[in-house]
Parts: C-alpha cells; structure tokens; sequence
C-alpha cells in the first residue's frame, strides 16, 4: 500500500489527497485529477501516518506490505469522476497521416482503433442509467496540426452506487510477544463506489494498542 508510487490521476478533477512518500519516508499532500489511481491515496494526513506509519513501525517488509493488500485502505483506486450534464463532453481524437486529408489508417491500422478510453471501477451488478448522445460527425482540419475530434455528451447521469463494506473481522493477535504490541482488524469493499456524489468507502484497517507481559532483558 504505502510503497506504491503516487499516481496523481488522468480526468480532468482536483482533489486534495495525501500520499505516502516512501523514498522521504513521510506523508505528502498531491493534487488527484481522478481515474487511474492506486491504493497510496488518502483523504487526510491523519489517515495517511496512521496507516503508513504503523505499518513501518512494524517493520513489514515488502512481501508483508504485498499481502496487506487484503487490507485496502485507500479508496482512490475506485474514484469515479462525473462533471454535471451539459458541462462534460467525452472526447476521442484521432491523428490521421498528413500525407493527404482522405487518409484514415495507420499503417493499416482503422483510425478508430486509436481511440483509447477509460472506465471508471464500479460494481457490475449495481445499476448504472447513464444515457450519452452518438458521437459526432469528426471535426473539419483548419489548423488542427494532424488531429480532429468527435464529442459525444451526457444526456443522464450515472446513477449513483454507494460503497457497501464488510463487517469487521476479529481483531488480530499481538504482533508481538512482551511490552507494548498492537493488534489490528479489517473489513472490505463489497461493492465499489460510482458516481460524483455516491457515498464513499471509509477507513477499512484499524489498530489499536494491547498490553503484554514485559519483556525480560537477558
């Protein structure tokens, strides 16, 4: 979780999220454009030296780290991101060969094989009305310098899916023997939130302290 590098998205959004900078060792604030991001993604500082901080404290190593993927902590890596209708237009590009403006294939390839698009994580089962318009016919070149496009708008907004969680699992043992320990429990995402103003996922990992018998110095 807390060594995966930062991904500050690829939609057009502005969020204040706070990842963990592995390298300087501390908690760091970034600007998240939404879309494509990975579990290093927290609401708040606090969020991010608890979860973070812990699992250094610990001394998890790597493979450790790999296998508390069970614990997902960051929602980021099911952001969705919606601008209200009439505001947002998809858009797909396509560079056509300047050899000559009839031109529609790469090497053989269809144009409209280029287009490339993103789609944001939701659960399959949840239901989801978003209504689009058809594409566009593709724009004119006046000075596009190899590129025109196709639009196409949001008629109905995706209806909104709310994060649903697990319960908590038991807490953990101590992770140690004598002196001061913690312990820890977990839950997890059933469904993936969806939609701008869809609930998100809270906190899934708590740690709280446990007391042991002191340690004996030999």
């Amino acid at each position: 979780i807390c060594n995966e590098p930062l991904i500050t998205g690829s939609c057009d959004a502005s969020f204040k999220r706070v990842y963990y900078n592995s390298t300087a060792k501390k908690c760091e604030i970034f600007t998240y454009k939404g879309c494509d991001a990975n579990r290093n993604n927290f609401h708040t500082l606090e969020e991010c030296m608890k979860v973070c901080n812990e699992i250094q404290r610990m001394g998890w190593d790597k493979s450790k780290i790999e296998d508390a993927s069970k614990y997902k902590v960051s929602i980021s890596s099911v952001l969705s991101y919606h601008v209200p209708v009439n505001q947002e237009k998809h858009r797909r590009k396509s560079k056509r060969e300047r050899i000559g403006p009839e031109s529609e294939n790469f090497n053989g390839i269809p144009s409209g094989s280029q287009v490339s698009s993103i789609t944001p994580r939701y659960d399959e089962d949840a239901k989801v009305d978003c209504q689009i318009t058809p594409w566009s016919d593709w724009t004119i070149c006046q000075s596009c310098h190899g590129y025109t496009n196709s639009s196409r708008s949001i008629l109905v907004q995706a209806q909104n899916v709310d994060c649903k969680l697990t319960h908590w699992s038991p807490w953990s043992p101590c992770h140690t023997t004598c002196g001061n320990a913690v312990q820890h429990r977990t839950r997890r995402i059933k469904i993936h939130p969806h939609g701008l103003y869809s609930k998100q996922c809270t906190k899934l990992v708590e740690f709280r302290k446990c007391s042991m018998f002191p340690c004996i110095a030999e």
